[in-house]
């Protein structure tokens, strides 16, 4: 399975984290951003991921200094570009909102 998306009639395939892994996307803002869940090993490991500018990316590559932090799966994204999604710290769920910096 992977995520995919819909336009004029097209289906564009949105990727995968890694070779032969499956994707799900979550949601799409007004800009054509998309958030989801990749596997990024063998063993159904998920991150959350972004697609923009026709590339997806892993949300754990996109934080700097997660400081020991695991972002799973993307459930939503707004116009602002604010991303909710789940987290593990210390083998403990959260609930976390990622906001762009600005120029980012």
């Amino acid at each position: 399975q992977q995520a995919c998306l819909w336009r004029e009639g097209q289906v564009k395939i949105l990727g995968e984290l890694s070779k032969n892994g499956s994707s799900h996307a979550g949601a799409i803002n007004d800009s054509g951003q998309i958030v989801g869940n990749a596997e990024v090993s063998q063993g159904d490991l998920l991150h959350g991921f972004l697609w923009q500018n026709g590339r997806m990316m892993d949300l754990n590559a996109l934080v700097p200094d997660r400081k020991g932090w695991i972002l799973g799966s993307a459930a939503g994204i707004n116009n602002a570009g604010q991303i909710v999604c789940n987290g593990s710290h210390h083998d403990t769920m959260h609930a976390i909102l990622l906001s762009p910096q600005a120029g980012a």
